[in-house]
């Protein structure tokens, strides 16, 4: 199994005129690339903590064969389920499912596909001969995304941006800013 980025997010969950006001650098734009930089691995960061997408994106998740029953992706929130290819066991070419044949749950989080009737059509014995795509995020603004991540988002940037060094010479340190975690706890994919 792999999962990959196929459209990355269209915008990011903290513009930059946020960032600005809480570093409070409103009055010049010396540092708008760096901040935006900051920005941009503030999210991911956080998204790699809680192990969901904050913005809108679409992600390819691609199996050898069907698994048996229904197929949990990997990411969330579950917005929908674009394409279901596998490669097809009599043909070996690739054949796209009929959405009437699988049901997407959307309600559970992470979301999952069930097959049909049916179940599962064969594919070829062949690596990557299934491909899931589908989109996942809160919505596709700053203001869908909940007020908590897009906080972690300014605290985490602000912190990179006015400590840019690795090491602080005199000072303590704390490798994610003081309630961040907090903030994140409650939004975070476990996986047993």
């Amino acid at each position: 199994m792999a999962i990959v980025v196929v459209t990355a997010p269209a915008v990011e969950p903290v513009t930059l005129n946020d960032l600005k006001q809480h570093v409070r650098a409103t009055d010049f734009t010396d540092d708008d690339e760096i901040l935006t930089a900051k920005g941009i691995s503030a999210r991911q960061h956080v998204e790699r903590f809680i192990g969901k997408p904050l913005i809108s994106t679409t992600f390819e998740l691609v199996y050898d064969a069907f698994p048996a029953g229904a197929i949990t992706l990997p990411k969330g929130p579950l917005q929908s389920v674009t394409s279901v290819k596998y490669l097809d066991a009599a043909t070996g070419l690739e054949a796209t499912l009929s959405s009437d044949d699988y049901a997407v749950d959307t309600a559970s989080d992470p979301g999952r596909i069930k097959p049909g009737v049916g179940g599962w059509p064969d594919t070829a014995e062949t690596v990557n001969a299934v491909r899931i795509r589908f989109v996942a995020g809160y919505g596709d603004a700053p203001e869908d995304v909940p007020e908590p991540l897009r906080e972690a988002v300014l605290q985490l940037a602000a912190q990179a941006y006015q400590h840019r060094a690795a090491a602080l010479v005199g000072e303590s340190a704390a490798s994610i800013p003081f309630g961040v975690g907090d903030m994140l706890g409650e939004y975070r994919e476990w996986s047993f």
